[in-house]
């Protein structure tokens, strides 16, 4: 049930014979890996450094948080619905479409325009539905 709600998952390779990792460990190496990532991406473009990118400062978009996804997605599945693009009753494959949905969305992120944008297009497909 977790799992579901995560909207970027990765794993990270373990040994065989201690295939687990305690929680705080596995989040200093994600966090040791994206700041070696960046220092990388900085030293190949002549940068000293990481570059530290502060928020609202023009150079990456800000990103709507997870209350603001998790509502468009309720729209996205009645969306679907209205479409019939997931058969009645399978509810198996409507929960692997919308999970695949969450995880695509997840890895990229969204802009608030971005949002706006799925919200006009599951309003679009519900007026277009309603007028047959």
């Amino acid at each position: 049930e977790e799992v579901e709600e995560c909207g970027f998952m990765l794993t990270i390779p373990s040994s065989r014979m201690q295939p687990s990792l305690n929680l705080s460990h596995a989040v200093l190496i994600i966090v040791y890996e994206l700041f070696l990532a960046e220092y990388n991406s900085s030293e190949a473009t002549g940068g000293e450094g990481p570059c530290v990118v502060s928020p609202g400062s023009g150079t990456t978009p800000a990103l709507v948080g997870h209350g603001e996804i998790a509502a468009v997605y309720e729209k996205i599945s009645e969306a679907l619905e209205l479409l019939e693009y997931i058969p009645r009753g399978d509810r198996n494959i409507k929960e692997r479409i919308m999970a695949n949905l969450k995880h695509f969305i997840g890895r990229a992120g969204l802009t608030d325009w971005e949002l706006k944008m799925l919200y006009g297009l599951c309003h679009q497909v519900e007026k277009k539905v309603s007028r047959r």
